[in-house]
This record gives structure tokens, C-alpha cells and sequence, in this order.
């Protein structure tokens, strides 16, 4: 069997921290399985970034990100006008569905920017 190629890359300290930090989140034991598993992921991005009929990933993330939100709001008024004993008043459900959304577009670009995160 021929011997793997190695490829020996300097990096400064913050750069070796991620990797460090990567290893240790998805458990590897050693820097290079880490490496190799950002660069194979890296290369998949890069393999499909000039997709003319396709979505950027962070384009298409952005989208499940959006629409989640929104399923998550709406299922909330769903559940509260579902159990709320009082009757359904169509042009303030129209209202409350509005404002439910400005809110949920609110969120999507707080997560967005960084706010909210879960440390």
C-alpha cells in the first residue's frame, strides 16, 4: 500500500485554536483528522460555489433559516388562538399574523448579525 501524502501547513495561534477547538468539539484525537476534516468541507464548498443553478450555501441557509422562523412564530399563534376560549376575529388574526411575522424577519436578522447567541 503507498504511503498518504502529507501536506505540512504553518498556521499562527489562532488559527491552530480553531483547529484545536474543532477537534475537541467533534471529539477527534488528533489535529490532523481535524484539519483534514475542514479542508474536505472546504473543498466540497468549493467544488459547488460556481453552481449557476444553485444557491450559495450561506444563501440557502439564510432560507431554512427564515422559513423556520416563521413556522416557529406561526405555530405559536396557531397555538394561541387554537386554546384562547374567546372567538376568532378574522381582521385581528390578519393583524397578529403580520405582526407575527415583522417579528419573526426581526429575529432572522438578529441571528443573522450575530445577537442571541448561544454560548
Amino acid at each position: 500500500m503507498a504511503r498518504s501524502k502529507v501536506v505540512q501547513v504553518p498556521c499562527d495561534a489562532d488559527l491552530y485554536a480553531k483547529i484545536v477547538a474543532y477537534r475537541e468539539e467533534k471529539g477527534l484525537e488528533k489535529d490532523a483528522a481535524a484539519a483534514r476534516d475542514l479542508i474536505l468541507f472546504a473543498l466540497r464548498i468549493l467544488e459547488h460555489k460556481d453552481d449557476a443553478e444553485g444557491l450559495s450555501t450561506r444563501e440557502l441557509l439564510e432560507v431554512i433559516l427564515t422559513y423556520t422562523v416563521k413556522a416557529q412564530h406561526t405555530s405559536s399563534l396557531v397555538y394561541y388562538q387554537t386554546y384562547n376560549a374567546a372567538p376568532v376575529d378574522i381582521q385581528n388574526a390578519g393583524i397578529k399574523h403580520k405582526d407575527t411575522m415583522r417579528k419573526a424577519e426581526e429575529k432572522v436578522e438578529q441571528i443573522l448579525a450575530g445577537e442571541n447567541k448561544e454560548d
